[in-house]
């Protein structure tokens, strides 16, 4: 974990910080996740992880996001909460964690907010299209 005051956890604050500010602006109700709602990812070393509820074709599923130290340089990563069991829809990792991107992965350092949202939108359109088969 980076020192505090240093500019990696510098850079990973203000990230998180961008986030949180377009969330709040947007009115989206978005929750911080809990040290103990964030330990079902451990694994994944999530620092950080927030649960929106998202409206899909057959009901509201939550969704996490999830950021580790290296945000806004790794990208977020998303879980469905509300799921089938393992194994029943692909790209859903037993944790829940969707497979959206390859693993190494990068997106855009300078938009954290759109990164994260592009990841949303992905994991939406994933979510749906299993839901529709």
């Amino acid at each position: 974990m980076p020192e505090s005051g240093s500019a990696l956890q510098n850079r990973f604050e203000a990230a998180v910080g961008d986030v949180e500010r377009h969330w709040r602006r947007l009115s989206i109700p978005v929750e911080r996740l809990t040290a103990k709602e964030l330990a079902a990812y451990r694994a994944n070393e999530p620092a950080i992880g927030w649960r929106v509820p998202v409206p899909f074709s057959d009901q509201v599923r939550r969704l996490d996001i999830l950021v580790s130290r290296g945000f806004p340089f790794s990208p977020a990563r998303i879980a469905l909460v509300d799921r089938p069991d393992f194994l029943d829809w692909p790209h859903v990792e037993k944790n829940g964690l969707l497979c959206l991107l390859p693993e190494h992965s990068t997106l855009s350092v300078d938009d954290p907010y759109g990164a994260v949202a592009n990841l949303l939108m992905m994991a939406c359109d994933l979510v749906e299209s299993l839901l529709q088969g």
